[in-house]
């Protein structure tokens, strides 16, 4: 576990390090363990309008993956026919609240929120989970939460080859 605390630490510095090179103002950064190792860790990182995903190795040196970003949520921009009064909204909130407010909306499918913390691909936005949101719902219908386990020969590839290089 130890070893575990030492290369989150690692893996944040990058992080900051490379937030402070873009010249962003990081409202906050967390650095997530990529599936089942400590070496390869997902960075996500919050500024005022959106949240940037990359992936770091932390080994013998450093390297990073460069990712993508995306919008954060604005249930009022975003989804602007969401009842806030509606079950839809409340679910909004509640996983909201699950992922530690890191939600954004799904820039490959509409109405569809995500959580950008975790995916497959370290450096990428698409998410292990989210929620999606139907405006012909009722207001007493919950949204429909899925899982995202896309493993392609492709996908693991490329995770495989951030972990050996």
């Amino acid at each position: 576990m130890g070893l575990g605390v030492i290369q989150r630490d690692r893996a944040e510095a990058v992080g900051w390090e490379l937030a402070q090179q873009r010249k962003h103002e990081v409202i906050r950064l967390e650095a997530k363990p990529s599936f089942a190792n400590l070496l390869v860790w997902k960075l996500v990182y919050e500024t005022a309008d959106k949240y940037y995903v990359d992936a770091v190795k932390v080994g013998a040196g450093t390297r990073v993956y460069p990712g993508q970003s995306v919008a954060k949520l604005d249930v009022e921009k975003d989804l602007a026919w969401l009842d806030p009064g509606s079950q839809q909204a409340r679910d909004v909130e509640r996983f909201r609240w699950f992922s530690n407010g890191y939600v954004a909306l799904d820039p490959n499918h509409k109405n569809r929120i995500i959580d950008i913390r975790y995916s497959m691909i370290p450096n990428e936005v698409d998410a292990l989970w989210s929620i999606q949101l139907s405006p012909q719902a009722k207001p007493h219908e919950h949204v429909n939460y899925l899982t995202n386990r896309n493993t392609s020969t492709q996908r693991n590839q490329a995770f495989w080859r951030m972990l050996i290089e």
